[in-house]
């Protein structure tokens, strides 16, 4: 799946979403965009990465060096939105500063439909005495 990329910018921050595959084919559009948004004079550069369902090293590679140079310049660098899978593939590629960034704001999509207020579909409605815990019913007798 070809990514989506979406800039945005204002007069104190610049900010990235991405919505799709991060891989090999699309590094050097990632790493285009993120050089663009570091050399930007704001104070403060945001990613929106909860719509990544597919990361590679080399892309995460790409996020911290862009981290790095915002910072080095005395900017603040922030996750606004992460997937699990970005978070995931952070803590395995051991990009600690990314992974622990990720944690801080990701939102399970369970989480984000109760926050709009609309039942969660993937967690049926559970009466506790006739079904167990997989929402199964209880075996008789």
């Amino acid at each position: 799946m070809e990514p989506a990329f979406r800039t945005y910018g204002g007069f104190d921050a610049a900010g990235l979403r991405v919505v799709g595959e991060l891989d090999l084919g699309s590094r050097d559009r990632l790493r285009s965009l993120l050089r663009q948004l570091a050399a930007r004079d704001v104070d403060r550069v945001w990613l929106d990465l909860e719509g990544v369902i597919f990361i590679d090293c080399g892309c995460m590679h790409e996020l911290e060096r862009s981290r790095q140079v915002v910072l080095a310049s005395g900017r603040r660098f922030e996750l606004t939105a992460a997937s699990p899978m970005f978070v995931r593939v952070a803590e395995l590629a051991l990009y600690d500063e990314l992974a622990a960034l990720g944690r801080a704001v990701v939102r399970q999509p369970w989480r984000r439909d109760q926050e709009r207020g609309d039942p969660d579909p993937e967690l049926p409605d559970v009466d506790a005495d006739t079904r167990n815990v997989d929402g199964l019913p209880h075996p008789p007798g």
